[in-house]
């Protein structure tokens, strides 16, 4: 698909200009440090699933084919995501540890990335032979990387925080909303719920719970877990919710739970 088009894409170039020893602004993906890898690999066997070991890029793509269909895929997904740390662009040869690749470069998209810009420069430089190939400075690369790496956090961030807002506008007139939702975060007080047809994410404190029961939280699994009935509710798992209170000025949304759904 054209997914898969783009990252071939991207991957060749960076081959490319790594092979003519050219430095450019690399698209670069850290592997998890071993803390959050040992934290996954707790998480994993605390909800039933074995594992011998959790730190290749081949160890994922194993674990998520395990999982692939099973009440637990949900939850591993979303443990996975959080033990991963963020792509950044440096010119330090690093790899990207998702796609499994040595080199890797943003190119596909030089009309709303500068990197992708500057790497359109130096290919096109490249293959004319040009004696400017090396024009950008690593000074300025090195610039370039910090600057765009920062740039594209706050984007992402005010991205998320206007259709957050956009959605809590749209919401807080709609209290008594009953939607399905998946938890996607989970603590002593309550846990986290994104709606599955509306992306809404909000709180469902304990409080909420219309069960009689006391909970204990565990950390390991991320879960909460019923003293008396063995109830539980983990990151991964499907909930029907209610929309209780709605804050735009703090955006905050509280869900009330309605019952759990089983897959």
């Amino acid at each position: 698909d054209r997914y898969e088009r783009e990252i071939a894409a991207n991957i060749a170039v960076a081959r490319k200009l790594t092979e003519a020893k050219v430095l450019y602004p690399r698209r670069i993906h850290p592997e998890p440090t071993p803390a959050r890898l040992e934290i996954l690999q707790d998480f994993v066997k605390a909800i039933g699933i074995p594992v011998s070991r959790l730190r290749t890029h081949s160890d994922m793509q194993a674990l998520l084919k395990k999982v692939h269909g099973t009440p637990q895929e949900y939850a591993v997904n979303f443990a996975l995501l959080r033990s991963l740390k963020q792509a950044t662009y440096s010119t330090k040869q690093e790899g990207h540890f998702a796609l499994a690749a040595d080199d890797y470069c943003h190119f596909t998209s030089p009309i709303r990335r500068y990197p992708d810009l500057v790497v359109h420069r130096q290919l096109k430089q490249l293959i004319a032979k040009s004696s400017k190939t090396e024009r950008f400075s690593s000074d300025y690369l090195d610039f370039v990387c910090e600057a765009c790496s920062l740039t594209e956090r706050r984007a992402a961030d005010a991205e998320r925080a206007l259709s957050q807002m956009k959605l809590l506008l749209f919401l807080r007139d709609k209290i008594g909303l009953r939607m399905e939702a998946t938890i996607t975060g989970v603590d002593r007080y309550g846990f986290f719920a994104r709606g599955l047809e509306l992306p809404a994410e909000g709180l469902v404190p304990s409080e909420s719970f219309s069960i009689r029961e006391t909970f204990e939280y565990d950390r390991t699994s991320q879960r909460l877990i019923g003293r008396k009935t063995g109830r539980t509710f983990q990151l991964g798992d499907h909930v029907v919710v209610e929309i209780a209170r709605v804050d735009p000025g703090r955006r905050s949304l509280d869900f009330k739970l309605i019952g759990q759904l089983t897959d």
